[in-house]
């Protein structure tokens, strides 16, 4: 594959761009709804891809040798779904036509997460998602939660889930 042809896997969701704290006792990667500074929370793009690694220098630059390794990575991520020997969802770009699929099909945090110079680094902690939303937000990146929302859920994880799909979260590299 080229690296053209590398780079046109990324749908454009902006969920790996969202700032994610590890417990040093446990190992857990906990989500916040904090951005990094790079990336624009509006359409959810890095707002300058080519150099991020200068001014973000613990980006990751995906490849196929170092996903195994990307746990936390969205379970939508093209680049996850073909390691693991999946095929891409209806709504990736690359299958539907359209460069704005991934948002139209509610897959993007844009509008969604909080930049990061506007949260405090002492207030992270803060941003971490309650244990009942990170359920939700693994629910929704599994695309299990429609399911749900529509049988018996609670009306309070009802509105739990409109809160995560407003300020869904994101990580940022």
């Amino acid at each position: 594959m080229t690296p053209a042809e590398w780079e046109s896997l990324c749908d454009r969701c902006g969920k790996c761009c969202v700032l994610k704290l590890e417990d040093s006792d446990t190992g857990e990667i906990h989500y916040t709804d904090v951005a990094c500074r790079l990336l624009d929370c509006g359409n959810a793009s890095c707002t300058n891809y080519p150099d991020r690694k200068r001014y973000v220098p613990d980006c990751i630059t995906l490849s196929p040798d170092n996903l195994e390794s990307l746990p936390w990575m969205p379970e939508s991520c093209a680049y996850r779904l073909l390691h693991e020997g999946k095929s891409l969802s209806a709504w990736h770009p690359l299958l539907s036509g359209d460069a704005d699929s991934t948002r139209k099909a509610g897959k993007s945090v844009a509008g969604r997460v909080f930049p990061e110079e506007s949260v405090p680094v002492g207030d992270l902690i803060d941003h971490i998602q309650a244990d009942r939303m990170q359920l939700l937000y693994t629910l929704y990146q599994q695309d299990i939660y429609e399911d749900l929302a529509n049988s018996h859920m609670a009306d309070q994880d009802h509105h739990l889930i409109e809160v995560l799909c407003y300020h869904q979260i994101h990580k940022c590299k």
